[in-house]
């Protein structure tokens, strides 16, 4: 027997439907809003780029534009944030721990919505503690991405090894280890190997590409910090 007409054994749920069709509103108004900064007569291509990405990066995510929201739902954000601080088994939302105890003592370790700066004279270590902080909120299964505009990307990972295998990282550029130390060396890549730490080498890059790419990192693997 052959029925017609017979329902599909997976019927859309409305939701989906309406979910699509919300996503296809937010895009025709992403595009409209493009096209009017392309028209817009200024010198600043940089900015006009920026809201061009701003516009499609909320359709993206469903994120819709910020507006004016009650101090009630200010503070049950609040309270929600720091839930997930008193709670850090929380990986998706409590803080980065940047492995640094006072560090983390002082700051209740890094916030996923701030810019932390590290401000020093030249060759005190601070590309050597970044990737050090890098590193340990990897290992606590945060998902990291790093730009270097000065130290190719081959620097960093040879600094990364020598520090996790403990050992000089100027005998390991020039292979002047034992057989021990070659065996740490071994173990160690195989451990960062794992690590979702992302390394972006590109020279010159702008604020601009720059964000770009972490919001397309976002998009693909997540991203932390």
């Amino acid at each position: 027997l052959a029925a017609t007409n017979a329902p599909s054994a997976h019927p859309e749920q409305p939701a989906n439907r309406g979910a699509r069709t919300a996503t296809r509103r937010r895009l025709i108004d992403a595009a409209s809003r493009i096209s009017a900064f392309g028209y817009e007569d200024t010198d600043d291509v940089e900015a006009t780029l920026r809201q061009a990405e701003d516009a499609l990066f909320t359709v993206r995510s469903g994120y819709g534009s910020r507006d004016f929201i009650p101090l009630r739902e200010i503070y049950d954000q609040y309270l929600e944030e720091r839930a997930a601080i008193a709670e850090p088994t929380d990986q998706n939302t409590g803080p980065i721990m940047t492995g640094f105890n006072d560090l983390d003592e002082l700051l209740g370790g890094l916030q996923r919505s701030d810019m932390i700066i590290l401000g020093a004279r030249p060759s005190l270590g601070k590309s050597t503690l970044a990737m050090n902080v890098s590193l340990n909120a990897a290992k606590n299964g945060a998902k990291v991405g790093v730009f270097s505009l000065e130290m190719s990307r081959e620097q960093l990972a040879l600094r990364l090894l020598a520090s996790e295998a403990e050992i000089d990282a100027h005998r390991l550029r020039l292979g002047l280890y034992t057989e021990a130390e070659e065996q740490r060396i071994i173990d160690s890549i195989g451990r960062l190997s794992e690590l979702p730490v992302f390394i972006d080498d590109t020279p010159f890059q702008t604020l601009v590409e720059m964000r770009s790419k972490s919001r397309r990192l976002s998009l693909e693997t997540g991203l932390d910090l």
